[in-house]
């Protein structure tokens, strides 16, 4: 019997759902009361006493539960019910596949209006943005500062492929064998290397009555992990074509595939076990001062919108060793589906807050 298994019974036998046998105790802070638990449980019973009365508002380092040993099928009813009560529930970080336990760390953080923990959001901030910023640390003791770098990228789930964009995945890196990043990710073989991703997308520029009020609307998410070299044949491939196809859909499959022996070994491919994440999400119609939008000779004179921005895919321009002439449907839709659905989307997170 697993662990996991020994915690739900004991928790189903139990008149005090706190009586589960213990890996190890976790203090709970909730709104200054302390509440010693157990790690190992039932999801629902385990977070029972926070959800249970209320949404926590904790500082950003608070953390409510250490961990949690549970079976994945238990993990996904739970979060597909109570996701949106959730302010943000960290990802998978190991999974044994013999014992069937999921090992997860469960973040609470305190909500901004602009703040979001969403896995959905996040996932889709870090899919649709064409170049995300990756940032590590020198291994040499000589460079102090850090660096960043331009790399193309894509969440995705090796083990779970049909996993959505609401689920835990990993982030998949895609660049040189020489590279700078991947000759350090060589050098951290056993934890990884420690990597911050950022993602940011530009909906529209907020003219305010004021200079200080002036803003963006926008969506930008930063991802926290640890990046290890694909060593798998098999899954290297994979990820190719998801970086592939994370650019132009369909477009691995319409390229000479697959890649051969000297395509393979010239190219790397990162994948970042994400610890941690948050996303920001800016909409809506300019936000002034009421010193300033109940002044009649501020209001009469400036001009105040919301100039929608977004990233438009001009129409081909055909080039290169491919002889056929016809734009291929894959791009074809590519192009209409994209476009509009930049468009739409910028349009709409301009409307004014209601």
């Amino acid at each position: 019997m697993d662990i996991g298994e020994q915690a739900r019974q004991s928790g189903e036998n139990s008149d005090d759902p706190w009586e589960m046998i213990a890996s190890r105790k976790v203090s709970l802070d909730y709104n200054g009361q302390n509440v010693q638990a157990v790690d190992v449980a039932i999801v629902h019973m385990a977070l029972h006493f926070v959800f249970e009365q209320g949404t926590p508002r904790l500082t950003s380092n608070s953390i409510v539960v250490e961990s949690i040993y549970l079976r994945p099928q238990w993990v996904g009813r739970f979060f597909t019910q109570r996701r949106r009560e959730i302010p943000y529930a960290e990802r998978v970080i190991e999974v044994s596949l013999m014992s069937k336990i999921c090992h997860y760390f469960v973040i609470i953080w305190e909500s901004s209006t602009a703040g979001t923990y969403d896995l959905e959001d996040i996932h889709r901030i870090i899919n649709t943005t064409a170049v995300l910023h990756v940032s590590f640390n020198s291994l040499d003791p000589e460079d102090p500062f850090p660096t960043v770098l331009p790399m193309i990228g894509v969440m995705g789930s090796y083990t779970h492929p049909s996993a959505d964009l609401n689920e835990p995945l990993d982030c998949y890196l895609h660049g040189y064998v020489s590279s700078g990043i991947m000759k350090h990710a060589r050098a951290n073989p056993e934890k990884g290397l420690p990597i911050s991703i950022g993602a940011t997308k530009v909906d529209g520029i907020v003219l305010s009555l004021t200079p200080n009020s002036h803003s963006y609307n926008y969506r930008s998410a930063i991802l926290f992990g640890y990046g290890s070299l694909v060593e798998d044949a098999e899954e290297k491939v994979w990820a190719m074509r998801l970086v592939t196809n994370s650019v132009v859909a369909d477009r691995w499959e319409h390229t000479r595939t697959p890649p051969d022996a000297s395509e393979l070994a010239s190219t790397t491919i990162l994948k970042v076990k994400v610890l941690s994440g948050s996303g920001k999400i800016r909409s809506g119609g300019p936000h002034d001062d009421k010193k300033d939008s109940n002044r009649e000779d501020v209001t009469s004179r400036v001009w105040t919108a919301v100039l929608p921005v977004y990233e438009t895919i001009g129409q081909p321009v055909i080039g290169g060793a491919g002889r056929a002439s016809e734009i291929p449907q894959h791009v074809s839709k590519f192009l209409e589906d994209t476009n509009s659905t930049n468009k739409e989307y910028a349009i709409q997170a301009a409307v004014p807050d209601s």
